[in-house]
């Protein structure tokens, strides 16, 4: 009687580049210092918020925009894993947004 050893599949996972966690790094990072300038801004009476559905308060500022970095984080990663070359969009339109909110947040401070 012939036996065998059924042995699974290796499955290999390209690793993660740093460009995906720069990226992604930088739009979570540029999104907090948005909110903090912002808020710092409307505190000092000298700027308000542009968006009509942002939460007014801190806590919800933040919440709303670290959900839509984790959401645009998570559609880049799918992206990268299926092999779409262009994954970037995602992190570098929130970090391009979220430059434009610092710098008008800076230019009123």
């Amino acid at each position: 009687m012939a036996s065998f050893v059924r042995v699974p599949p290796v499955t290999y996972h390209k690793p993660m580049m740093s460009s995906f966690f720069l990226l992604n790094g930088m739009q979570a990072g540029l999104a907090v210092l948005d909110v903090e300038t912002t808020h710092h801004c409307i505190a000092d009476h000298h700027c308000q918020e542009g968006n009509p559905l942002m939460p007014s308060n801190q806590a919800g500022a933040l919440g709303v925009n670290l959900g839509l970095v984790a959401y645009s984080s998570f559609l880049s990663h799918k992206m990268k894993k299926h092999g779409n070359k262009f994954w970037w969009i995602a992190p570098v339109t929130g970090i391009s947004s979220h430059g434009v909110g610092i710098a008008s947040g800076l230019a009123h401070w």
